[in-house]
């Protein structure tokens, strides 16, 4: 059997060097809204929100960060009218450990997503677990009324449809850009997204703490680490000059991927 190569599972998060490739848009929204009531002395209604989140994009892939030959006025738009988070960052690079991370607060390997989910068994890298709850199973017990719209990598058969997982409607987009290579951008997924013997079923991990970056760019590649404020970029790997903070963060970041081992990422009796 070959086993997909998930991509980085990042610990605590990716960051914007962690997503380096462009691409196209893969995208996903999810909706809350809460119905007011229209009485002068009621307390005002509370927000309705949209949560967007896009796939295969990089820090400079948005102008609403930094100087960047791209263009994005709607988004700078929202940022500048709304709030604008400048260190947050994703628990991982593709879409159903991004988007599990994100729906239970928790570390994507630690609720039974380290990869991609496809709906053939034997090439999916993922169970969500059921019995957690979601953001949108919290918003409706809130009194908002959810919505996802778009690509639901993490959610694609019971007991894991949007449904059953918080979300009273939703719209599925059938055909995303990772479902093969976009040619104008000379882009393509292999080998990291097909895994097979070029990547022997491992992953590649990132850890952050502070100031300072442990990454792995490849299944296969030593360790690398970075100062992050003094080097944004990662030019410089320190993994041979600064050895006492390379094993604090490689004894940390190996602890981590145990504990994530630990938990089972295939549905029981798909095999």
């Amino acid at each position: 059997m070959n086993l997909p190569c998930p991509r980085p599972l990042l610990a605590p998060g990716g960051g914007p060097a962690a997503g380096r490739r462009l691409g196209g848009w893969r995208l996903g929204c999810f909706l809350g809204f809460s119905w007011g009531a229209l009485a002068a002395d009621t307390p005002p209604p509370r927000p309705n929100f949209l949560l967007i989140l896009t796939d295969d994009r990089g820090y400079g892939d948005v102008s609403t960060y930094l100087a960047s030959e791209m263009r994005t006025p709607p988004l700078d738009r929202l940022a500048a009218e709304g709030m604008l988070f400048t260190t947050m960052r994703a628990n991982a690079t593709v879409c159903s450990p991004s988007r599990a991370a994100l729906l239970t607060g928790r570390y994507a390997d630690r609720v039974g997503v380290p990869g991609g989910i496809r709906t053939r068994p034997q090439e999916s890298w993922g169970y969500f677990d059921p019995s957690l709850p979601t953001l949108a199973d919290e918003l409706k017990q809130a009194g908002y009324h959810t919505a996802l719209v778009g690509k639901r990598p993490l959610v694609l058969a019971s007991p894991n449809t949007p449904n059953e997982r918080g979300f009273e409607t939703n719209t599925v987009v059938l055909f995303t850009a990772d479902n093969g290579d976009s040619l104008p951008q000379a882009q393509s997924n292999h080998p990291w997204r097909e895994g097979g013997a070029a990547c022997g079923g491992k992953s590649y991990e990132a850890l952050i703490r502070g100031d300072w970056k442990l990454l792995q760019n490849g299944p296969f590649s030593p360790l690398e680490l970075y100062h992050l404020r003094e080097d944004p970029q990662e030019k410089t790997n320190l993994a041979a000059v600064n050895r006492s903070r390379f094993n604090e963060l490689a004894a940390a970041l190996r602890a981590h991927i145990q504990r994530g081992g630990a938990t089972p990422w295939q549905k029981p009796g798909a095999l």
